[in-house]
């Protein structure tokens, strides 16, 4: 219909006629009709794998894998049918949301199961700022028994990363249903070669790995984790594979802010300011202060540096940031003011006045002083105390 609308369309505003339209209908209204709104694709809902779970436990769920082809759309809410009945139960603006499912004494959820050992097949439903919706449904096997399961891993996304720079790749938060248990193993597939696990690339006890992608890119990483077997005659039990996607890209080169402008008295301690330093790709920075002016940037390694200036004067500071690829330095100059004479009144009953200070007539008056003036002079102020 589009393609005959638009051949059928004059420069004048009116329609060919010939059974398609009549010579009333104009041009805005078949611009109505082709609008993009016809054509809108809808977000795609995503809630995760099947899973076998234990009842009575609380279970997170994470939403954050659904997105929408259309980059301009996004997903404004979530809504959460836990027994899959046709009910949303909960509705949120985030991806994530909790639930417990009570044991299989529950005709509730008797009532919604396939009674292969009490599986739920729950519903996630998507929509984004049209309206537009999907569901994605996953199905929960809840295990009544004490008998053992695998345990669950699970990946912390580091975000976008940097080619050549090294991230911390955290599976800490899997974990293991049975009391007994602990996790025994991290085992992570990184080679990106579609293939999950046709060998292990790192094997660990630790749940964290530091690791670097040298070209930028689109990763997939995998982990599985291995526990005790403590629950099971310790025959230890593998998870199934978690796996994300992580976006790979160049580096750029940060850039240095020493702060300022500053003043500073000299004698006392002042503190710089180094944090409007930037790194564009939000990598962590290395700081390096050269305070003394030798060319060396070996004073301080701290954001806030803290330095003494002897005497008042001019000073060049240095500031050199570094993301261990790429680094910036910058240069700023501090005023140092000489310390200003200061006015002594002590115990003794002493009196001082810088000779600077010029006046017709001083006079120097303490609380509390029973002595008398020796001496005093009219133009410089000087005095001869006797108690």
């Amino acid at each position: 219909m589009s393609n005959t609308t638009i051949v059928r369309a004059q420069t004048n505003g009116f329609w060919k006629s010939g059974g398609y339209g009549n010579e009333s209908l104009h041009t805005p209204w078949a611009i109505i009709m082709l609008s993009p709104s016809l054509f809108v694709q809808p977000p795609v809902a995503d809630i995760g794998v099947d899973i076998i779970w234990r009842c009575g436990i609380e279970m997170e769920f994470d939403a954050s894998k659904s997105m929408h082809i259309d980059a301009s759309q996004n997903i404004v809410k979530y809504e959460w049918d836990w027994e899959g009945d046709g009910i949303w139960d909960t509705e949120t603006t985030t991806p994530n949301a909790t639930h417990t499912y009570p044991c299989a004494s529950s005709p509730q959820l008797r009532a919604v199961s396939d009674n292969e050992g009490l599986t739920i097949t729950m519903k996630l439903r998507v929509t984004d700022e049209n309206g537009t919706s999907s569901i994605a449904t996953r199905k929960i096997s809840l295990k009544e028994s004490n008998e053992p399961l695998a345990p669950y891993a699970k990946i912390t996304h580091p975000g976008t990363v940097t080619a050549g720079i090294p991230f911390n790749i955290d599976g800490t938060k899997s974990f293991d249903l049975d009391t007994n248990d602990k996790i025994a193993f991290y085992e992570w597939d990184l080679d990106n070669d579609g293939k999950w696990f046709d060998d292990i690339d790192y094997r660990s006890e630790n749940g964290i790995l530091s690791y670097s992608f040298q070209n930028i890119g689109v990763y997939n990483i995998g982990l599985r984790v291995i526990d005790d077997g403590a629950s099971n005659n310790y025959i230890p039990l593998t998870s199934t594979v978690e796996t994300i996607a992580v976006n790979v890209e160049g580096n750029l080169t940060p850039a240095a802010n020493a702060g300022g402008p500053y003043t500073a008295t000299a004698g006392q301690s002042f503190k710089l300011d180094g944090s409007k330093s930037s790194e564009p790709n939000y990598d962590p920075l290395i700081y390096a202060w050269d305070l003394d002016n030798d060319g060396q940037f070996d004073d301080s390694s701290v954001v806030y540096p803290e330095y003494t200036w002897a005497s008042g004067g001019s000073f060049r500071i240095g500031l050199k940031v570094s993301d261990t690829l790429a680094s910036d330095t910058t240069y700023i100059t501090i005023t140092v003011n000489n310390a200003p004479p200061k006015s002594k009144d002590d115990s003794s009953g002493g009196c001082f006045i810088s000779s600077t200070i010029q006046a017709n007539a001083l006079s120097c008056i303490w609380n509390n002083f029973k002595g008398r003036v020796e001496k005093f002079g009219s133009r410089f102020a000087s005095f001869n105390i006797k108690n």
